[in-house]
């Protein structure tokens, strides 16, 4: 989809996994998100920043291994009724980094 950020934007709600980019875009769009991360034992990544997400306010973690029709209408309700308030997390960092290494170069 070439215009992903702008439906995301005009989206009433994201449902995801839990990827680095469209978290990241999501976020920045304040847009309220469902997350039901990808997991397994050994990768826990999308859990982990799924968890982040919901403590700063910003979605509703569902956990495939809960997931059924019941958990999945409960979590999207609560994720409809979230009004992310606070300012979003920077998602500028690779930026800020390559800058500051001129910076210092430069010296």
């Amino acid at each position: 989809v070439q215009d992903l950020p702008k439906r995301i934007g005009r989206a009433v709600l994201s449902i995801s996994q839990a990827g680095y980019n469209t978290i990241a875009e999501t976020i920045s769009l304040r847009t309220p998100m469902l997350l039901v991360p990808f997991e397994t034992e050994s990768e826990d990544e999308q859990l982990r920043r799924a968890m982040a997400v919901e403590r700063a306010g910003f979605g509703v973690v569902l956990r495939e291994a809960d997931l059924t029709a019941t958990t999945f209408a409960e979590a999207v309700e609560r994720a409809r009724r979230l009004r992310p308030d606070s300012p979003p997390p920077r998602t500028d960092g690779a930026q800020r980094g390559a800058r500051r290494i001129m910076e210092w170069l430069a010296r």
